[in-house]
């Protein structure tokens, strides 16, 4: 009878290891680094209209060109990542509040998608030209091709 016992309580102990050491193995995308200005840093065109760069920095700037051979930026200015998420695809999300220098210091909302390569980013933008310090921040709701509330772009990582 004891050795039964100490057979189903060996059985027991190994099946758990087993199951501990498949768990540990499984690669857990909730468990990964949140995204951060790194990723979404650098020098991005839209290829399809050939007529719009903007480069992001690090520091928390951005530079906007409307045409690709112009060298002088058409706007500036500052940036903050509100929140970032990663899916279970590996894509890279960003909630961005951006606003634009020149004027009245226009303040955008941004959702951001980074595919899992980090060479292509989507973008729905809702621009709201009276937003003051404290109202609700209006974010698209998402990332769509066809909004209805928002603007929605493409651009790829230039090297």
């Amino acid at each position: 009878m004891k050795t039964k016992t100490l057979v189903s309580i060996l059985i027991l102990v190994l099946a758990v290891l087993i199951i501990a050491g498949s768990c540990a193995t499984h690669k857990n995308v909730y468990a990964q680094e949140k995204p951060s200005v790194e990723d979404i840093a650098g020098t991005w065109v839209n290829t399809d209209m050939k007529t719009d760069k903007f480069i992001m920095k690090t520091d928390g700037t951005w530079v906007d060109y409307q045409y690709l051979t112009v060298d002088k930026p058409s706007y500036t200015g500052t940036f903050t990542i509100d929140d970032s998420w990663v899916d279970k695809k590996e894509n890279k999300y960003f909630k961005i509040h951006s606003i634009m220098e020149e004027g009245l210091g226009v303040h955008s909302f941004h959702v951001w998608k980074l595919n899992e390569s980090g060479t292509t980013l989507e973008i729905n933008s809702h621009t709201d030209h009276f937003y003051r310090e404290g109202d609700t921040k209006k974010y698209p709701a998402g990332i769509n091709p066809h909004p209805t509330d928002s603007y929605y772009r493409i651009y790829y990582r230039q090297e």
